[in-house]
């Protein structure tokens, strides 16, 4: 069995593109889905998107596995 590779398609526009997009997920997804972010917050970033985020946020506050109340 062998890899096939291909050459990338389209010329500049599309690279742009490509590099936007990549560009995006970097920022928006890799901080949420770190191991320092409890996962109930994960969840509820995937729910409702970054504007519920903020909500969340103020409702885990304090509640990551890492502290103990009190």
């Amino acid at each position: 069995m062998s890899i096939d590779h291909f050459p990338p398609r389209g010329g500049w526009p599309e690279r742009i593109a490509a590099a936007l997009l990549r560009g995006s997920l970097q920022l928006l997804l890799k901080p949420v889905f770190s191991p320092r972010v409890p996962i109930p917050f994960q969840r509820l970033w995937l729910k409702g998107g970054p504007h519920h985020a903020a909500a969340a946020r103020h409702a885990l506050r304090g509640r990551s596995p890492g502290r103990r109340a009190g």
